[in-house]
């Protein structure tokens, strides 16, 4: 579930959600990582 599928399941703002996490009320999700894509031109 993404942060801002169980804000709106919660009624609660994300920051709120954000601010649990960071005090210990909520588990730390795990996140996945972001891939960014590089073009590179071979000369």
């Amino acid at each position: 579930m993404k942060i801002g599928e169980l804000a709106t399941a919660a009624s609660t703002p994300i920051e709120t959600i954000r601010y649990y996490e960071s005090q210990g009320l909520l588990p730390k999700p795990e996140r996945t990582a972001k891939l960014s894509v590089c073009m590179m031109r071979w000369r």
